[in-house]
């Protein structure tokens, strides 16, 4: 039987753009990028790019994972585009190695190392769990302020944004903020900002996840941009309807899914 929550806690898969044990780059995967590259650019859209994972950059050494990034940076310079954000790392607090170019204490450094490497093409940050916030290194360092939602109650959420809000390096050069992954749940518009005072008690008892807030909403009103992480520890997936783990169905076919799209349109 599949458990979603264990297989991904283990991270036992190998799907990298890069071989782990050098860093050498893998030619379909690139084959792969291009394509949704080019499409982008047809549509107008900026796409993100995430260079490192750390469920598979863990598994590589530190001067893997600078043969990696070199390479990476080297093909996408090599290329037409100049439409694409950079992710460096996703989360990158869940790196292991203190020596690691991509753990918190070096992901500043590397940064301002791939802005000197690709003369400054292309506009960049970097993740963290959701919660957390960035040092003033990293606020001084990237383009934009990359932050998750997941786990975090309304409340925490709106502190995390203000903790942005208020940072001195922030006030002086302020960027664009932006929510990539976050698996906040009820899109219902009855508990969104028509709701607090109008709301029934059945519409309360209904929403069961209503006292998490709806960080979309609040993302809307903060001039913050917001993106939904379908997760694999989401009811969609045990009925096969995910977007984010495999498998996957594109379709419109369940209630998160239905509220968030309608919501969507009703902004």
């Amino acid at each position: 039987t599949w458990e979603p929550d264990e297989f991904h806690k283990k991270q036992v898969w190998e799907n990298s753009a890069f071989h782990l044990e050098t860093g050498e780059i893998k030619a379909d995967y690139l084959d792969r990028l291009e394509l949704i590259l080019k499409k982008t650019d047809e549509l107008g859209m900026i796409p993100i790019v995430e260079l490192f994972y750390p469920g598979q950059a863990n598994k590589m050494t530190t001067s893997a994972q600078k043969i990696a990034l070199d390479h990476a940076l080297d093909w996408l310079k090599a290329t037409p585009y100049n439409h694409i954000l950079l992710e460096v790392v996703n989360e990158y607090d869940h790196i292991d190695n203190p020596e690691s170019i991509l753990h918190e204490d070096h992901i500043a450094d590397t940064m301002s190392y791939i802005k000197e490497y690709t003369n400054h093409r292309f506009l960049l940050g970097a993740s963290l769990n959701g919660g957390y916030t960035p040092n003033d290194d990293v606020i001084r360092n990237c383009d934009m302020i990359m932050l998750h939602g997941n786990y975090v109650r309304k409340e925490e959420f709106s502190n995390m944004l203000q903790t942005i809000f208020t940072n001195p390096y922030y006030i002086n050069n302020p960027k664009p903020v932006i929510i990539n992954e976050d698996d906040t749940y009820d899109f219902s518009l009855e508990t969104t900002a028509t709701s607090t005072a109008a709301a029934t008690a059945t519409t309360e008892a209904h929403h069961h996840h209503r006292s998490r807030g709806n960080h979309y909403d609040t993302c809307i009103q903060h001039h913050v941009s917001w993106g939904i992480f379908f997760s694999c520890r989401r009811g969609d997936y045990k009925n096969g309807h995910g977007y984010q783990c495999i498998p996957v169905n594109w379709d419109v076919s369940t209630h998160r899914k239905k509220t968030f799209f309608s919501l969507t349109q009703a902004y």
